[in-house]
């Protein structure tokens, strides 16, 4: 029987206990008799919601945790599992950031593994990191911001080798047909993080979950807050996977969308490239200053300097973002250092959004 690694310090914790739900008048929690339904608070564990994940992934319900969002399940497998100031985890470089911002926050100690300059994932690099222990790794599949898939071949032989917990972001699974479930039975280590922000439309509720073996699921229930999960949270969640062909649906109409997008981007003068994406929006990197063509007047528009000052070598990524600005559309630029040196991060929005976008660079020249 498999064990979750657990540190000493938590083992004998048990999950906070509201007193229990059995049947009769509330008069044991100290709320207001007024005000129904959301006078009173909801059932520690959302079973209900729970057993719907786990009805469509196929799942037991034992083996589903519910979280405010993946970012509370980050910090909740970082604090249940690993000592502070002792332990390290594993995350990828480039990847979603909060992993890192997790750790520190954990006083945890974070093994940067980069990934290759395609942006795909070497198992070997990662495993030769291990010289320096950690408890657990962070692989995102599809990646944020890089939208590309990590490769299967390499997280299964990643696997193989690691010892600790493998957690597996899903965030953009359903764009991707991305899914690891049949890994879970052979690796009881590997944890899939899930969420309604993306795919299922529902960001505003902060929902996420995770697929693990049940002795995770009882680990996490014993650190985590009592109510994490609103009332409302729960019943608009469930309404929505009751309408799961209106989430696929969208998918489509999004993937329809982005490739259109990438291919107008691509002809556009500034991009040097648009990268394959997995996801629900496009990376790409712009060319920089002189290199893309821009002339004098061009960089002092650009910048922002006097007339006849001398320009700086200021990146294309850089004028574009600000372009997109001032016309009333907000994306994504990472600086002008390291491997995502001069790139942007664009959402796939909606057919006019993105035609005001490409218009912001086909004309930009102009």
């Amino acid at each position: 029987m498999w064990e979750a690694p657990v540190p000493r310090s938590l083992a004998a914790l048990e999950a906070y206990s509201a007193g229990g739900e059995v049947a009769g008048r509330r008069l044991h929690a100290n709320e207001m008799p007024w005000g129904e339904p959301w006078n009173r608070y909801p059932d520690p564990v959302p079973e209900a919601l729970r057993k719907a994940l786990a009805d469509r992934a196929g799942v037991g319900a034992d083996s589903v945790f519910t979280g405010n969002g993946s970012d509370e399940i980050i910090d909740l497998l970082q604090r249940a599992f690993a000592e502070p100031g002792q332990d390290a985890v594993l995350v990828c470089s480039p990847s979603f950031s909060m992993y890192a911002h997790a750790a520190m926050l954990n006083r945890l100690r974070v093994v940067t593994v980069p990934l290759r300059p395609d942006f795909s994932f070497d198992a070997q690099v990662a495993l030769d990191a291990e010289l320096a222990p950690t408890k657990m790794a962070f692989l995102c599949d599809p990646n944020n911001p890089t939208g590309n898939r990590l490769g299967d071949a390499e997280l299964y032989r990643f696997l193989l080798g690691y010892p600790g917990l493998v957690i597996i972001d899903e965030a953009y699974g359903e764009f991707a047909g991305a899914d690891h479930r049949n890994w879970m039975a052979e690796f009881p280590n590997l944890i899939l993080l899930r969420t309604l922000s993306k795919a299922w439309g529902l960001a505003g509720l902060r929902l996420g979950y995770a697929l693990a073996h049940p002795a995770v699921v009882r680990v996490l229930d014993s650190v985590r807050m009592p109510y994490s999960l609103a009332g409302p949270v729960r019943q608009l969640a469930l309404r929505a996977l009751g309408n799961a062909a209106l989430m696929e649906d969208r998918v489509q109409r999004v993937l329809a969308l982005r490739e259109r997008l990438a291919r107008q981007l691509q002809a556009c003068p500034l991009v040097e490239e648009v990268y394959p994406s997995s996801a629900n929006f496009l990376f790409l990197r712009c060319r920089s200053g002189h290199a893309a063509g821009l002339g004098r007047r061009e960089l002092e528009l650009a910048s922002a300097r006097e007339p006849g000052a001398e320009p700086p070598a200021i990146s294309a990524a850089v004028m574009l973002e600000r372009a997109a600005t001032q016309a009333g559309l907000r994306i994504r630029r990472f600086g002008q250092q390291g491997p995502l040196a001069d790139c942007l991060r664009i959402s796939v929005g909606t057919a006019s959004d993105n035609a005001r976008l490409l218009a912001v660079f086909k004309n930009f020249l102009a």
